[in-house]
C-alpha cells in the first residue's frame, strides 16, 4: 500500500511526505496522534488481510488529510511542492502515446482489445487540459508571489476537473463503450447473451 497512497493522494504527494517527516511532533498533538492512528489502523488492518484492493486504503484518507492540514504552516518549497502535480499532469498528457507503445505487448487479449480503439476516445480536449495544467502548474513553481495554499487548492482544483471532465469519460468508454454497444445490438435481436470465462457481476 506504500505506492497506493502515494499515487492515491495525488496532488499533495509532496505534502504527505513533509507530514510524515514531522511525525514526532505530531504525535505530541492530540488530534496528530488521533489522525496517526486512524490511518495506522487501516494501513496495517488491509495490509494484513488476505484480500487487498487499491481502495481499501482510502478509507485510511481521513486520518492523511488530519495531518497534512495540521503540517500546512511547514510546507516543503514550491518546487518540490508541485513537482508531484507537475508529474500526474505530464503523464496524463503522455497516456495516449503509453498505451500506443504497450499495446503491441500486451498478452491478455480482453485488455488488448479493450484498449485496441484507445485513439477515438483521447480528444484534442484532453491533449490541450493537461497541456495547459502543466503549464499553469510550471508557472506556480516559479512564481513566488502567491502562497503555497492558494496554488495547493488551485493544483487540487485542475486535478478534480482533469479526472471528472477527461480522464473518468476515457476509462468509463474504454470499459463499457464495447459491451454497451454489444447490449444494445441483443436487445434490439432478441439475442440470448452468454457469459464465456468473464466473471464481471456488473455486467448485468
Amino acid at each position: 500500500y506504500f505506492p497506493v497512497v502515494l499515487l492515491g493522494v495525488l496532488p499533495y504527494t509532496s505534502v504527505l511526505l513533509s507530514s510524515l517527516s514531522r511525525i514526532k511532533s505530531l504525535w505530541q498533538d492530540d488530534l496528530g496522534r488521533y489522525a496517526l492512528l486512524w490511518f495506522a489502523f487501516v494501513f496495517i488492518f488491509f495490509s494484513f488481510s488476505g484480500t487487498k484492493l487499491p481502495h481499501y486504503i482510502v478509507y485510511g484518507y481521513g486520518g492523511l488529510f488530519i495531518l497534512m492540514a495540521l503540517s500546512s504552516e511547514r510546507l516543503p518549497g514550491r518546487g518540490w511542492l508541485l513537482l508531484p502535480p507537475l508529474s500526474l499532469f505530464l503523464a496524463l498528457l503522455s497516456l495516449p502515446q503509453v498505451i500506443g507503445f504497450a499495446l503491441p505487448t500486451l498478452r491478455d487479449a480482453y485488455v488488448r482489445d479493450m484498449l485496441g480503439h484507445y485513439a477515438g476516445y483521447f480528444t484534442s480536449g484532453y491533449r490541450w487540459y493537461f497541456l495547459a495544467a502543466a503549464a499553469v502548474t510550471v508557472y506556480f513553481m516559479v512564481d513566488a508571489r502567491l502562497p503555497k495554499l492558494s496554488k495547493l487548492f488551485a493544483s487540487g482544483l485542475l486535478t478534480v476537473l482533469g479526472f471528472s471532465a477527461f480522464v473518468m469519460p476515457v476509462v468509463g468508454a474504454l470499459q463499457q463503450a464495447p459491451i454497451k454497444e454489444a447490449a444494445l445490438i441483443a436487445k434490439q435481436h432478441d439475442y440470448t447473451v452468454v457469459m464465456w470465462r468473464l466473471n464481471t457481476p456488473s455486467f448485468d
